[in-house]
């Protein structure tokens, strides 16, 4: 209806009639004032089209999707409702930089589940050793000679080495460190290409004296790599690098030095399946990946500095398993036991017994510098603190948080970072490690905080092991109610069984079958036994072949228990993207975004609908049947995504390390790709490409 009235400027009316109520704000038509958010994902009941500002989806289930991920800032944004109706949406803007991205640094995996490292156009293998065997300047020099050409020691430079790819092309032939030493220096010498080389060593050998300083990969899909070959021990390695440490560059199968890893101002930086010999710490980096990496020894063997009184000072012997201020960061499938403390300590701090517990060592410690984070999969235990400080917001899903004085401390106050996001995480046993000073919590459960921070399909159990009498005596009560913090939450669904006082969430379950849910008991089903205690479950994970796999499985056995099992499907199905405004909205990655609740790609057959909406395919791998767009785009930034065809019109964006490949598109395809690959394997009916930066195309059949 149309009404003409002549009041002030900014002056805001209400009408009601027939018990319903309708604004009139600054627009001569009456209209339905909604609440939403700037910088998210809001999901309305009504139908509601063109909006003023960001982009409305209509839902299959008779809903609209408000797409204001773009939208910086708070404000009005106007929509039609329908015929000569108007609906308004005042949107809030809580945090400056919306939600953490599902940008990182992501490849596709292996047999071995490794990613896989293609080698680009200027490449080879060098193979290296510190053995007696391996080849010399002196020992190359006479077998050049030998094989026809004069040659002395002097002449063989790296120049020399650079044009010779027999020399340390196989075991056979590996190089000794000082012979690396040399072609390190041609390849990393003024106007030098970048080379995608992958270097072997030795394993049972300590190359801590070697620097990797300078080397880089060849771009996102084509990285350096520093791995391992031969039988024994890990080959260790020294990384210590605070400007430009290797970029584009992937460290596999390699352990780390007693030494703090320091790798600063690095971009497209990975560590897989790496033993790290004492902590990290990454600094002023862009998408680094640490997945499938064991942290089992982050504490001082002797104090940095010692009080006027003989004690370890807190705050100044503080080692967290990971520190990073780095925008882009993935920690994935990771095992980070014990940090900050050693067996053994003197609960008065004495410097002369081992490293003490304090309120400032935490298994992962990230700084307000620490965006668009993802952690995932992974088992954070026993630390002396937190099992994560966050400080900036996150996307914390899947982790299995055992026996931390404060198991998440998941914080994004200031309304100038990220939203959090925690989903699917479980938690067992509190800490309760005591110390006479800066102690801090010993038996906090999820501690969450920061504007529209969402809790979804969390668990929290046993701050005691029921099955040890003497061990829930030691532990006689935990901080708030069900285990986590008393700030509003945007939702909270957590579960939560004898952490506290009281229980949530498990209306209807078995109290014997709850009782029976604890990680020494899941740690016994591993192995075979009744039970197995944490730091034998530890050890068992840490040899496991995969953490993630074992942290996944830790997830799935709780959650079904607890009656929310997490679907595991072996049939085909067909997916359709329906954002969740409670979390992201847009990660292709996030199960709670589809309408199966799995992630697309469980079976080969699988069909996928984006429905409309934007979605970002990231940090993962998946490979479907066919893909209907319905008029969305496809955000591809990380990892391969393979579909037999496309059934409808798609608009996509292919960057970073992302792929997209196609078998077959007779509908129109438009892409604009600036970094990773486009692989159309079938024929193409109408192509509209623009491909620049370091984008690679394949075009077939």
């Amino acid at each position: 209806m149309k009404i003409d009235f002549n009041f002030a400027p900014d002056t805001r009316v209400t009408l009601a009639a027939n018990g319903q109520t309708e604004s009139v704000d600054l627009w001569s038509r009456a209209h339905k004032l909604l609440q939403g958010h700037a910088g998210r994902i809001n999901v309305y009941d009504q139908a509601l089209s063109a909006p003023s500002s960001g982009s409305a989806v209509a839902r299959g289930d008779g809903k609209t999707t408000l797409n204001l991920l773009d939208v910086r800032d708070a404000g009005d944004v106007a929509l039609s409702m329908q015929a000569d109706r108007k609906a308004v949406v005042r949107a809030q803007r809580q945090q400056k930089r919306g939600h953490p991205s599902g940008e990182g640094y992501w490849l596709p995996v292996d047999g071995s589940n490794r990613f896989v490292c293609e080698p680009g156009q200027r490449h080879r293998k060098i193979y290296v050793s510190l053995s007696s065997s391996a080849l010399t300047r002196a020992t190359i020099a006479a077998h050049a000679t030998a094989a026809g050409t004069a040659t002395t020691e002097a002449q063989v430079t790296g120049a020399w080495l650079l044009a010779r790819p027999q020399y340390g092309g196989t075991p056979q032939m590996a190089i000794h460190q000082d012979v690396l030493a040399l072609y390190r220096a041609a390849v990393v010498a003024d106007n030098q290409p970048c080379r995608s080389d992958h270097y072997f060593l030795e394993r049972g050998h300590d190359y801590s004296g070697f620097d990797w300083g300078g080397l880089m990969g060849e771009d996102e899909l084509h990285p350096m790599v520093i791995a391992a070959w031969g039988a024994g021990a890990a080959p260790v390695v020294r990384l210590a690098n605070n400007f430009l440490a290797s970029p584009y560059c992937v460290f596999r199968d390699v352990q780390t030095n007693r030494e703090k890893l320091r790798q600063w101002y690095t971009f497209c930086h990975a560590y897989d399946h790496v033993d790290i010999g004492l902590a990290m710490e990454l600094s002023n980096n862009w998408l680094v990946t640490v997945r499938e990496t064991t942290i089992l020894r982050a504490w001082y063997d002797a104090p940095l500095s010692v009080s006027s009184d003989g004690k370890w000072v807190a705050n100044g012997n503080h080692l967290p398993g990971i520190y990073a201020g780095t925008e882009g960061i993935v920690i994935d499938s990771c095992l980070i036991d014990h940090a900050g403390w050693a067996d053994g300590y003197d609960h008065n701090g004495s410097a002369t017994m081992p490293q003490p517990v304090t309120m400032f060592s935490h298994a992962i410690y990230l700084s307000e510098g620490s965006l668009d984070v993802t952690i995932r999969d992974n088992l954070l235990s026993r630390a002396s603190s937190c099992g994560v400080q966050l400080r900036a917001g996150v996307h914390l899903e899947g982790n299995l948080f055992v026996d931390n004085n404060l198991q998440a401390a998941v914080n994004s106050f200031a309304g100038t970072a990220q939203f959090n996001n925690m989903l699917d995480n479980v938690a067992f046993s509190a800490g309760y490690k005591r110390v006479a000073y800066s102690e801090g919590a010993v038996d906090w459960g999820y501690d969450v905080n920061g504007p529209l921070s969402a809790m979804k399909g969390n668990v929290i159990a046993h701050r005691a092991n029921p099955d040890d009498p003497a061990e829930v005596a030691a532990k006689p009560g935990t901080n708030w109610l069900y285990g986590v913090s008393t700030s509003a939450k945007l939702a909270d669904d957590t579960q939560s069984w004898k952490w506290s006082s009281q229980n949530r969430g498990v209306e209807g379950i078995p109290a014997a079958t709850l009782d029976q849910t604890t990680i020494q008991r899941f740690a016994g089903t591993l192995a075979g036994q009744a039970s197995r205690t944490i730091a034998e479950f530890v050890a068992d994970t840490a040899a496991a072949p995969s953490i993630g796999d074992v942290v996944r499985q830790g997830v799935r056995w709780t959650k079904s228990r607890f009656g929310r099992p997490v679907p595991a499907r072996t049939t085909p199905a067909d997916l359709v993207f329906l954002p969740d405004p409670d979390l992201d909205g847009f990660r292709w990655d996030n199960r709670y975004n589809w309408s199966t609740g799995d992630l697309p790609g469980a079976h080969a057959a699988d069909t996928v609908d984006l429905a409309g909406n934007f979605v970002r395919f990231g940090l993962a791998n998946a490979g479907i049947a066919a893909l209907k767009s319905g008029g969305g785009t496809l955000d591809v930034a990380s990892g391969r995504l393979t579909a037999g065809a496309l059934t409808d019109a798609l608009e996509a964006r292919i960057r970073q390390a992302g792929q997209l490949w196609i078998g077959g598109a007779a509908h129109p395809l438009a892409v604009r790709a600036t970094a990773g690959r486009l692989a159309l394997t079938g024929k193409a009916a109408a192509l509209d490409l623009h491909a620049g930066g370091q984008a690679q195309v394949l075009l077939g059949p």
